[in-house]
């Protein structure tokens, strides 16, 4: 690169250093520039083709963006990986799906996880606590051969340059919705960029691919035919962002029917054979009702929207409101103390007294119309179906315990244990606070506790069921005071937290190292009856570097950034 070119890196990269010298704890990795001011290889031509624009190009890039996505800013400078990157990451993913599906299947089973990687107790605890133990007794045997679910770990980059998965994420995720619209968005305020970066991956191709293992699997086969099946989405509003409108739009592209509870002129009924899109089509002024069985249910909601009061997810949508209530700041004191009593569990029977929760959650000051007890069921039967593989989905009853963060802390040991592999991807370091007594009981790791309080700026605490960047309490973005408020609870309740390292995510900087942002990435793929198709592209999230939370969410300061692949660099000859 000229000269003239590189000064404005290098006193950024100045000003990086007198950063990092004030705050000599805190090590990241620079996405954008290597420690010496030069570019990486990957994001050369990104840089070069993003400084013919002014730097005001890039600080209104957000702003415009939004407008084309909707409701989601972009960052101008997107986050690029080296084809082997990118290959190494779907690697790592395939590998922890693969490993999930074996344990999925032996959970089933015999569980000869028990006695050699998973803790009976700790297991039982996990699955307690999602409130999806009825459904291992309730899945029919053709149901328990079809394990479907979208799978996205966010994977980081720590300082020392390799990826680490910082959590999995499984069944109900973000990303699938954004890939295409977010990279057509970008590339329309920047025409040309792909080209000049010589772009690889094509996020269009990611729903065609899907939709075509959902065609696969449809009974009756998907078609126009009268004998042949409906493709249908189905989806419960209202919705956090307006992701699912836009993924509504790209399926509807493909041939998929869109249907959601309040709809007039669209339903799905349940009769005995299965279940049935029915239609009301209007011709002039004819009015024809349509009926067609569903041969594929995309559901993008959660099983507890579909029909709560069924008899194996009332627990669990019970649980789910009770924790959504739990994380919410506005909850009252004394309704928060009223829902921990309500939500423990028997020590005889392991039971909860759903009545009991029931009631506590209508006295909390935080009931709201979308509240669970609020609603009747949306589509009652359609679980039963579900249940007995009546019905193919994309979303398997009774799997999303396998995205608690204590059951993560084990994933790399399960794929040692099942693949007899080593892991490709390795977990931020997690430490979990307790240890099992010789009587199988559980006993708090005090020492260590202690030491997490006495040291907040090096660790993460998270809550093992929470969701999203709720129950994350990041040390170093913390007072001492509220850190040492959690002590107590990780004393009382040792199995519900795990601890983590505190790993500082790489940073992506501008073309002049401006607007530098903590980043993260997920590579989104489905499990489906054993196949693992992981998408040829990534998600991935970013925050403000300085005065922000720490998280990746898109709440607050968050973006998104689009992600490219480019061809890994030739190397140099002599």
């Amino acid at each position: 690169m000229p000269e003239d070119e590189q000064r404005p890196i290098n006193s950024a990269n100045e000003a990086h250093a007198q950063e990092r010298e004030a705050n000599a704890r805190v090590l990241y990795y620079d996405e954008v520039f290597a420690e010496d001011g030069r570019v990486r290889p990957p994001y050369e031509a990104a840089v070069r083709f993003l400084r013919r624009f002014p730097r005001r190009f890039s600080a209104k890039f957000p702003a415009k963006s939004r407008r084309l996505t909707g409701d989601t800013p972009l960052t101008a400078m997107p986050r690029i990986l080296g084809q082997s990157e990118y290959t190494l990451l779907v690697r790592g993913t395939e590998q922890r799906a693969r490993a999930l599906h074996a344990f999925y299947e032996d959970h089933l089973g015999e569980q000869t996880f028990r006695d050699r990687i998973v803790p009976g107790h700790i297991v039982d605890t996990i699955v307690e606590r999602s409130g999806e133990g009825l459904f291992r007794r309730a899945l029919s045997e053709r149901a328990r051969r079809q394990f479907r679910a979208f799978f996205g770990p966010d994977i980081v980059r720590a300082g020392d340059g390799r990826f680490y998965v910082l959590e999995d994420n499984i069944h109900y995720l973000g990303g699938p919705g954004d890939l295409e619209p977010a990279r057509a968005a970008h590339e329309k305020l920047l025409p040309g960029f792909a080209e000049a970066i010589g772009a690889i991956n094509d996020p269009r191709a990611v729903l065609d691919e899907l939709v075509s293992h959902f065609y696969r699997v449809a009974e009756p086969p998907i078609g126009p035919g009268p004998d042949q099946g409906a493709f249908v989405v189905y989806g419960a509003p209202p919705y956090d962002c307006e992701e699912d409108l836009r993924l509504y739009r790209m399926l509807e592209a493909r041939h998929a029917i869109i249907v959601e509870p309040e709809m007039k002129d669209k339903r799905i009924k349940i009769e005995s054979d299965g279940a049935y899109l029915v239609q009301r089509i209007k011709v002039g002024n004819t009015t024809i009702k349509y009926r067609k069985k569903i041969g594929f249910l995309w559901l993008n909601a959660e099983h507890t929207w579909v029909d709560w009061e069924h008899p194996a997810i009332r627990e669990k949508a019970l649980l789910d409101e009770a924790r959504e209530h739990l994380h919410d700041e506005g909850l009252s004191e004394r309704s928060r103390r009223r829902l921990y009593k309500a939500m423990r569990r028997d020590p005889a029977t392991r039971r909860i007294d759903l009545e009991r929760l029931r009631r506590a959650l209508e006295r909390s000051n935080l009931v709201v119309e979308g509240s669970v007890l609020k609603k009747r069921p949306k589509i009652p039967g359609l679980l039963d179906l579900v249940l007995e593989g009546s019905v193919q989905t994309n979303a398997t009853p009774g799997i999303e315990f396998l995205a608690d963060k204590m059951f993560y802390s084990y994933v790399p040991d399960l794929i040692r244990y099942y693949l007899k592999e080593e892991p490709i991807l390795q977990n931020v370091p997690t430490h979990r606070l307790f240890d099992i007594g010789e009587d199988g009981s559980v006993v708090a790791r005090r020492d260590f506790i202690t030491e997490v309080m006495k040291n907040r700026a090096r660790y993460v605490i998270k809550v093992a069921d929470g969701r999203g960047g709720d129950g994350v309490y990041l040390g170093p973005k913390m007072t001492k005071k509220k850190w040492r408020k959690l002590e107590k609870r990780l004393l009382e309740e040792p199995t519900r937290y795990v601890v983590q390292d505190f790993v500082h995510p790489s940073v992506l900087s501008g073309a002049r190292g401006e607007d530098r942002r903590i980043v993260d990435n997920r590579l989104i793929a489905m499990l489906i009856d054993g196949q693992i198709v992981v998408t040829g592209t990534f998600w991935g999230r970013s925050n403000v570097l300085v005065g922000g939370d720490g998280k990746m969410n898109l709440s607050l300061s968050g973006m998104e950034t689009v992600g490219y692949v480019v061809p890994d660099p030739i190397p140099s000859q002599g």
